[in-house]
C-alpha cells in the first residue's frame, strides 16, 4: 500500500498550485491511485469531480466512478443526479442536472459529509 502522507500531502500541494521538484503539474494515474485505500481513492475522484464541474461544468459522459465514489461517501442526492445524465440526455436535462447539484443548492453540506467520511475513515486508521 502505498504512503497516504504522501498522497495527502500531495493533494495538499495541489490546492495550493505547488508541486513537486521535476513536475509541471502533478499526475495521479489509475495504478498509481489503486496503491490507496478506496476511502483516499474516493475523495480525490469528488475533489476532480468538483474542480472539473467548477472549471467545465457538467458534460455528457459518464459519471460513473463519481456516482460509487458518493454512494461510498454517503451523498446519495449528488448521485442520483448524475444518474440521470445519460448519452440521450438533452442541453435542457443538462442544465435542469446541473441547476440540482450540490455547488448550487447546498454546497456547504456536500464538504461537510466529504470531510465526516474522511474523518470516520481516518480514525479507522
Amino acid at each position: 500500500m502505498g504512503n497516504t502522507k504522501e498522497l495527502l500531502d500531495l493533494l495538499q500541494s495541489r490546492e495550493k498550485g505547488i508541486f513537486p521538484q521535476g513536475f509541471e503539474k502533478p499526475v495521479l494515474k489509475a495504478d498509481v491511485l489503486n496503491e490507496y485505500p478506496e476511502w483516499i481513492v474516493n475523495i480525490i475522484t469528488v475533489i476532480d469531480y468538483d474542480t472539473e464541474l467548477q472549471m467545465e461544468g457538467l458534460d455528457f459522459r459518464s459519471y460513473d466512478a463519481e456516482i460509487k465514489a458518493f454512494r461510498s461517501i454517503g451523498i446519495d442526492s449528488e448521485a442520483e443526479v448524475l444518474s440521470s445524465l445519460s448519452s440521450e440526455s438533452t442541453d435542457e436535462d443538462l442544465s435542469e442536472c446541473y441547476d440540482r447539484l450540490a455547488l448550487n443548492n447546498d454546497y456547504d453540506a456536500f464538504w461537510l459529509a466529504v470531510f465526516e467520511y474522511a474523518e470516520e475513515n481516518l480514525k479507522k486508521r
